[in-house]
């Protein structure tokens, strides 16, 4: 079993995010993006923002009808184009890669105001989540 601890990180005015330091690795080309998503236990899919699938080397070609859409809290849909990805999970430390996912469908929206989200289907069906408000750290478990 491998277990990895986090802290929440600080957003400011008091308040805290689940926050992951990931690698996006794109299998076709190889380039990849370090960035940060949060931990969404209230999203079915992982979804990659504009600049995250770009910086990995993912081509979007707006031309083409989108794949979906996707919608949030408010209920806006949003379109999406599927890209085949592979996701790292990094230590606290962004040093060392603790999970690496098989090649993954992730939902690509077009625009950049919202973090990478990992979500239930995708990402963390097979990770046992823990979160510690009081001491504002979360820990993540799974079977090696």
């Amino acid at each position: 079993m491998t277990k990895v601890e986090y802290p929440f990180t600080d957003i400011g005015n008091g308040h805290h995010r689940p926050y992951l330091p990931i690698i996006i690795l794109n299998p076709k080309t190889g380039q990849n993006c370090i960035t940060r998503a949060i931990l969404d236990t209230g999203a079915d899919d992982c979804m990659m923002p504009l600049m995250v699938h770009q910086r990995a080397g993912f081509k979007v070609d707006k031309t083409k009808k989108p794949d979906g859409q996707v919608s949030g809290i408010a209920g806006k849909k949003i379109d999406a184009w599927k890209k085949t990805m592979i996701i790292q999970l990094l230590d606290k430390d962004r040093k060392v890669v603790v999970k690496t996912t098989k090649p993954i469908k992730v939902d690509c929206v077009m625009i950049n105001q919202t973090p990478p989200l990992l979500g239930t289907k995708t990402f963390l069906h097979d990770i046992k989540v823990t979160l510690d408000y009081p001491k504002k750290t979360f820990t993540l478990e799974w079977e090696s």
